[in-house]
């Protein structure tokens, strides 16, 4: 199991620093130009998030569980709460506000309810503490009952052969679709989820709209609802999705997450410095879907304009 409040270095065994040391901030936020001021950048980051966080946390606080211990890892993180979750660590990215100590100690956050946590947490301009923060929500929101334990693409692959889809994030089900001549536009994100959404000509025409959860961090939600006015479905998969109902209250449809089943082997995974859950140890995590309505994959379906054989042999 992890550590109370231990920062892990993978490979070497020791605490190593929260966040390295870096330039404090490297390119644009979503297209937008270079902001040099730290101030006038936490201001854009904590714009972008307003809407959103807000909320997902009054969602989360009635569960008033204390975070009971933490770990932070290369590219992970994991909270315990109710139980333990994770949530992948986007320090590498480009907001680098706050280089911290080697002797950062975030154990007085220890004993808090974890909401609380959340809240100050998503409210930082730090990438590592936001991903904290998002971990603490997982750790508190229960699995809702409509929720449906499986792969979530094996739900959306129908629905990509038959409408024109836009998949932002590195996802292998989506090239496997392109490669069969469906009409798949792909776009990738930076670590942290930042994408010029006004500038992607797929957007507009998009009916299927698939985003890896990142873009919760990176402050795009919105702009991802604003960009894709013909969309059928906005579904937001990975392991930064949170199990929230209220993400169906904002536009989007179905969620794809993944939870902890197995902490200790998943620390251990962690540790070791692994990208991803491909290669996770068996059960260690269990993952599942969730609908805006029970039959929405159905409705949806009923509604396509286009039928499959219509997209034999193209290519987005």
């Amino acid at each position: 199991m992890p550590q109370t409040a231990r920062i892990w270095s993978p490979g070497r065994g020791q605490i190593a620093p929260l966040v390295p040391s870096a330039p404090r901030f490297l390119g644009g936020i979503g297209g937008r130009p270079v902001l040099d001021d730290v101030d006038t950048l936490r201001a854009e980051v904590l714009r972008t998030g307003s809407w959103l966080f807000p909320s997902l946390l009054k969602e989360a606080s009635e569960h008033r569980a204390p975070l009971r211990d933490f770990a932070i890892f290369s590219n992970w993180v994991m909270v315990k709460a109710d139980r333990w979750e994770f949530a992948p660590n986007f320090r590498e990215g480009n907001l680098y506000l706050e280089e911290a100590d080697d002797g950062e100690d975030l154990s007085s956050w220890l004993g808090w309810p974890a909401v609380e946590v959340a809240r100050r947490m998503l409210a930082s301009a730090n990438p590592t503490h936001r991903s904290l923060g998002l971990a603490c929500l997982k750790a508190v929101l229960p699995v809702p009952d409509r929720a449906e334990e499986g792969d979530s693409f094996e739900r959306i692959e129908p629905l990509a052969a038959n409408f024109k889809t836009l998949v932002v994030g590195s996802f292998p089900n989506a090239r496997c679709w392109r490669d069969r001549g469906w009409p798949i536009a792909m776009a990738e994100p930076s670590i942290t989820g930042e994408l010029d959404w006004e500038s992607m000509p797929a957007a507009g025409s998009a009916e299927l709209v698939l985003v890896n959860g990142s873009v919760l961090l990176g402050g795009g939600l919105r702009e991802m609802i604003r960009a894709t006015p013909r969309a059928k479905a906005r579904i937001l998969i990975g392991p930064s999705v949170p199990p929230s109902q209220a993400l169906f209250r904002m536009g989007i449809h179905g969620l794809g997450f993944s939870v902890a089943d197995d902490p200790g082997g998943l620390s251990e995974y962690f540790r070791r410095g692994s990208l991803g859950l491909k290669n996770a140890p068996q059960g260690a995590v269990k993952r599942f879907h969730m609908w805006c309505r029970p039959d929405f994959v159905q409705e949806t379906m009923g509604r396509r304009s286009t039928p499959n054989e219509g997209h034999a042999g193209r290519r987005a």
